[in-house]
């Protein structure tokens, strides 16, 4: 049975893919008006949440590298609407898909 890999521990998978991961990430509160990182101080609580990261090569100039990643290489990436400095504490292995039983005449959707 797959286990979390703790990002501390195991590091990072060596493989291109999307992940079911455990985010930590500071709260933050605003403290003038705008979305620029000064507009934003961390209040010093730290909070944990389940979600899915793309984990996979970085780019030239690449905005979308979480915190404490490496600027090259195979790295966790922030998405839209990421958390405040998030970073991942632990991944899951990827899975098999399709690895859920669909309704009677439902398809998944192909490529082709």
């Amino acid at each position: 049975m797959p286990y979390w890999n703790y990002v501390a521990k195991h590091g990072n998978p060596d493989k291109e893919g999307v992940y079911d991961v455990i985010l930590i990430y500071d709260q933050v509160e605003q403290i003038k008006e705008g979305y620029t990182e000064d507009c934003f101080k961390p209040t010093g609580k730290q909070f944990a949440v389940r979600e899915s990261r793309w984990f996979g090569s970085a780019r030239v100039n690449d905005g979308w590298i979480m915190k404490d990643q490496p600027k090259e290489g195979l790295v966790w990436h922030e998405e839209s609407g990421s958390y405040w400095n998030e970073r991942v504490y632990a991944w899951y292995p990827m899975r098999e898909y399709p690895d859920v039983e669909l309704p009677e005449g439902v398809e998944w959707l192909t490529d082709g």
